[in-house]
């Protein structure tokens, strides 16, 4: 991205549409402003009402527009919703008389490579590598390299085609286009983890209003996810009904307690001293009973 050129991302919680504009420096993008509105018509990063959904998020944007003194035209969409992590490999044998591996053999195995067919879902971010040549493994670039076969795995990232196209629908009806998506995972990861952590080993845990993942970096690459939320929450019954699970952060707190096997309020004391919250958000949480 040129210097100058400003960039903008909504992201859309369970509990808040947070939209940031932001303006590409010399080495990085340099945040101007950032404003957010209440979520209504999301729940779970999942769109339940199109029309409620699509004013929050508009709310959001002209907020952080007004603020930036900019003309939003198009976003980059955050979604926290349904996302799943899977892998696959994929070998061929090299050429008997060179056995040297060329940037074409690293393509056309690149082509080999897809994620578990699975209906009803979009692949959003794909992760190639480590490569292994003949018998030497974790390769990171193999081209040049001597051995009889190559072989690759990646790692892909996908969300649900219905729900993406929801979320998608609902950010456009405000009148800007989408000029990328980005699932949460990898967003909140490459926003806290600087190369050197993802690539020795990290854990990013993004405490959400509805959910929270945590997610589990080695060798500069993403690999584990879970997810502990509205899926996995156990149901709770009254007089014979089933009631919704907690939520804002009072069902986040539940989710840890129940991750982890705490009690509630040791869960709440970790969260507000562990959670990447500034310090004026920490001033300004209730003390714990």
């Amino acid at each position: 991205d040129d210097p100058g050129e400003l960039i903008v991302a909504v992201d859309v919680g369970s509990a808040r549409v947070a939209c940031a504009v932001a303006e590409m420096g010399i080495d990085q993008p340099v945040i101007i402003a950032a404003e957010s509105a209440a979520s209504f018509g999301i729940r779970a990063g999942e769109i339940v009402d199109m029309k409620r959904a699509s004013e929050a998020i508009s709310i959001a944007i002209e907020a952080a527009a007004d603020r930036a003194d900019a003309d939003v035209k198009t976003v980059v969409v955050g979604l926290s919703g349904d996302v799943k992590l899977c892998c696959s490999k994929a070998q061929m044998d090299l050429d008997r008389e060179h056995r040297t591996v060329s940037a074409a053999d690293v393509a056309r195995l690149r082509k080999c490579v897809s994620p578990d067919p699975a209906s009803g879902r979009r692949v959003v971010h794909r992760f190639d590598g480590p490569y292994s040549v003949g018998d030497l493994q974790g390769v990171e670039r193999p081209e040049g390299l001597f051995g009889e076969r190559l072989e690759m795995q990646a790692a892909f990232l996908s969300a649900s085609s219905d729900r993406l196209d929801s979320l998608l629908k609902a950010v456009r009806a405000t009148g800007v286009d989408i000029e990328a998506v980005s699932l949460e995972p990898i967003s909140s990861s490459l926003g806290s983890l600087s190369v050197d952590e993802r690539a020795l080993g990290a854990a990013v845990l993004d405490l959400g209003g509805g959910t929270f993942r945590g997610a589990l970096w080695e060798g500069g690459r993403l690999r584990q996810i879970e997810l502990i939320g509205k899926e996995t929450a156990p149901a709770m019954t009254q007089s014979g009904r089933s009631i919704a699970p907690l939520g804002g952060m009072e069902g986040v707190v539940m989710a840890v307690a129940r991750r982890f096997r705490i009690a509630p309020a040791t869960a709440e004391r970790l969260m507000r001293t562990h959670a990447a919250l500034g310090e004026d958000q920490i001033a300004a949480l209730p003390p714990v009973s």
